[in-house]
């Protein structure tokens, strides 16, 4: 009698820990908010949709508009057109920007860094049209490569007529679209720590200073945030886009035309916690995976050192079994290797689909074969 009651009480305890389990999965549910008109809470790709809410409505962003800006500046200095300490002089139409600005004087230089800090930390218009007049020679000439960016990226609902977000006839994004913007400029460091910066002076070449002030609000609490871009206007209403990582688990959210400030920070903090609650994510190559294919450098023992090109990661609800399949195609061989130089690639599939294609790259520059070593191949083969 003893040992059953033992057995009960121990199977009583087991299926209460797995009930309980199976109730904390569930726990946070979301319910939308009437504040907000438009949200939406992706992966970190920005594509893989967690919860949604008239996603694909086309409305006025505004400062969100800069996420643009931002990151077609960052992608000419990766694509080494651009340094942080280049020189912008500021035009009469830069400086004579509305709205949230840095006061820029007409003809006084600045540096990149300090501008697009301006931009990133207070949304500053005028520091916007400086940049854009710097990239691309003029305001329009940038919004038209904005505009290609966008078709790009597959924002399909999205057309930009300015650099900065003032309201525009014509200019316009979703929620969807903001989310797949969103998972490509936030890949950049310099992005994610000025989006950290809450308070700075910006030190203008006349010695006086304007004070940047960061005005999102989510720096401050537990969420994870690593950058984000507010925005706000009559017509947009009150807009707010961010990253945040929580456990290994990296969520976009984005929020258009809430009511005030204070919605769009709640419902954001909502979309954040219904994510981290409900859903989490796992490596699909590992770097076991990598080391155990082996790329030679031809008529060599060398080995190609291997990398993927980006980290992904699958996001699926919690406790679900997600199929997964992994397929690298690499060669046997290959003369030599630069640092960055693609490989191969890995294709990783979902339920028997194509989810995503990534790059494997070379780890590390390996010479090739010389002289000596294809005459000692062909000694030894001969």
């Amino acid at each position: 009698m003893r040992k059953w009651l033992i057995f009960v009480l121990i199977f009583a305890l087991v299926l209460t820990a797995l009930v309980s389990s199976t109730m904390s999965v569930q726990a946070y549910t979301f319910t939308p908010s009437e504040n907000v008109k438009c949200s939406i809470l992706t992966d970190s790709t920005g594509k893989v949709v967690l919860y949604e809410q008239n996603a694909d409505e086309k409305r006025p962003v505004a400062s969100i508009v800069k996420l643009m800006t931002i990151y077609l500046t960052l992608k000419e200095i990766d694509e080494g057109r651009l340094t942080l300490s280049d020189k912008v002089t500021v035009s009469e139409r830069a400086s004579s920007m509305g709205g949230s600005q840095i006061f820029l004087d007409t003809g006084s230089e600045h540096s990149v860094e300090n501008l697009l800090k301006s931009v990133i930390i207070s949304s500053a218009n005028d520091s916007s049209v400086a940049l854009a007049e710097k990239v691309a020679g003029s305001e329009s000439a940038f919004v038209e490569r904005m505009n290609a960016t966008a078709k790009t990226l597959g924002m399909d609902n999205t057309h930009y007529v300015n650099v900065n977000g003032l309201p525009a006839p014509e200019q316009y994004s979703t929620a969807r679209d903001v989310a797949r913007l969103m998972a490509e400029v936030s890949k950049y460091d310099t992005f994610r720590a000025y989006s950290q910066i809450r308070l700075e002076d910006y030190v203008h070449p006349t010695g006086r200073t304007t004070q940047m002030a960061n005005t999102n609000k989510l720096l401050r609490t537990n969420l994870g945030i690593e950058c984000g871009k507010t925005g706000s206007t009559v017509e947009a209403g009150y807009c707010f886009a961010t990253r945040a990582s929580r456990n290994g688990l990296t969520l976009i959210a984005v929020v258009l035309k809430a009511e005030n400030s204070k919605s769009r920070f709640a419902h954001t903090s909502e979309l954040l916690e219904y994510g981290y609650n409900n859903y989490e994510s796992r490596d699909v190559v590992t770097l076991d995976m990598l080391a155990e294919r082996k790329v030679g450098i031809a008529y060599t023992d060398k080995i190609v050192p291997l990398v993927l090109a980006e980290e992904y990661k699958v996001v699926s609800p919690k406790g679900e079994n997600v199929n997964l399949d992994v397929e690298f195609s690499l060669p046997t061989f290959v003369r030599d290797a630069k640092k960055g130089e693609r490989i191969g690639c890995v294709t990783i599939y979902r339920d028997g689909v194509v989810d995503k294609t990534i790059d494997i790259l070379s780890a590390d520059n390996v010479k090739g074969a010389s002289y000596i070593d294809n005459f000692k191949s062909l000694v030894s083969e001969f």
